[in-house]
């Protein structure tokens, strides 16, 4: 984290909500915000994110930035990939993430792991598609079915 933050604060919580209705909550245990930048250094995050159907995604990770003015935000971790827990049916492993909320949009130009009941895949470059429920991997795709 960087010394010269224009406010340090532990234990923050952002949320985004859409006629009354929350569609994600970002959780870290510190954050550090820039007030000219319009941007946040988070350590230690967890975000919650509603899908179109209901079904929630839980991202965890060491640590990301988040922009204040068009609330997006990146997740990475030091060591082990990203998680993304789709909710009972799916885990998605990535090294770095972006979430765009005026797309509504997960996405990530690294390699990628799905895996789920009876299926893995693996490839590079993917986005998921909030509002159908969807996720698209674009390039290296390796699948297998159990």
């Amino acid at each position: 984290m960087e010394e010269w933050a224009d406010l340090a604060l532990s234990g923050v919580s952002f949320v985004q909500s859409k006629s009354g209705v929350k569609e994600w909550e970002l959780q870290a245990a510190h954050s550090q915000l820039f007030e000219n930048e319009q941007t946040a250094l988070l350590k230690n995050i967890m975000v919650k994110i509603k899908t179109q159907n209901g079904a929630t995604l839980t991202v965890s990770g060491d640590s990301g930035a988040m922009d204040m003015e068009g609330k997006t935000f990146s997740i990475q971790n030091d060591k082990e990939p990203v998680s993304i827990i789709w909710g009972n049916a799916y885990t998605i492993k990535t090294s770095k993430l972006r979430w765009s909320s005026d797309e509504r949009v997960i996405q990530t130009d690294g390699e990628v792991m799905i895996t789920g009941s009876g299926i893995s895949i693996r490839g590079e470059r993917l986005k998921i598609f909030l509002d159908r429920s969807e996720l698209t991997v674009f390039g290296g795709v390796h699948a297998e079915v159990y």
